[in-house]
């Protein structure tokens, strides 16, 4: 599950080593892959690589929202909410 604390959601504060990082989420209707890249305790970068049932149009725009912002928890897309938690998962996942 994801957690939900302000002080878990920022990259920073979670002390994440610079690299890569590979996370997924897996829903009854979505499956998601996600590269995530961190450098100096901030996301570079995060590349969907794979997405089954995946209709959302602007959903995938919450992993930009998520690295201008530097934490996992952002504002979701209105209309797009449940895609926009499995991506929150699969972003937390990749830098557990």
């Amino acid at each position: 599950t994801l957690d939900r604390s302000s002080a878990a959601s920022d990259v920073y504060k979670r002390q994440v080593a610079d690299g890569s990082y590979i996370g997924k989420c897996t829903t009854s209707f979505m499956q998601v892959e996600v590269e995530v890249f961190v450098k100096d305790g901030k996301l570079q970068k995060i590349v969907l690589l794979n997405s089954k049932g995946f209709k959302g149009k602007d959903a995938e725009s919450i992993l930009d929202r998520m690295v201008a912002e530097n934490k996992i928890l952002v504002e979701p897309i209105k209309h797009e909410e449940l895609y926009c938690i499995v991506f929150y998962v699969a972003v937390d996942d990749a830098l557990r």
